[in-house]
């Protein structure tokens, strides 16, 4: 995932965001639940804080360990990322930058 996949109201530094604060009690009005992908010890105080809006959170990761242990069939080639990579932005700046070449 990239930072220009990210909407930029949600790139703010700014706690008090009138946009971020709106879209947080969107959110928060529509879902169930959230699921995250992390566990426990490794978050916990982010988790706690996210708890206090939303009671109903699950944590099921790390999901790249339970990718290790799925048969080795057309499901394991899934993943887990829901964004599809992008190389060709890369690719095409590499190409069109010069190379310094050093003796």
């Amino acid at each position: 995932m990239r930072l220009m996949d990210v909407p930029s109201f949600i790139r703010t530094t700014d706690p008090n965001d009138v946009m971020l604060h709106f879209v947080g009690k969107e959110v928060h009005n529509c879902l169930p639940a959230i699921i995250f992908n992390t566990f426990d010890d490794l978050e916990r105080e982010v988790l706690d804080e996210i708890m206090l809006m939303s009671p109903n959170i699950y944590m099921i990761g790390p999901l790249s360990v339970l990718g290790q242990h799925l048969p080795k069939n057309k499901v394991k080639n899934l993943g887990t990322n829901l964004w599809k990579d992008d190389f060709d932005c890369c690719s095409g700046w590499i190409n069109r930058v010069s190379v310094p070449f050093y003796t």
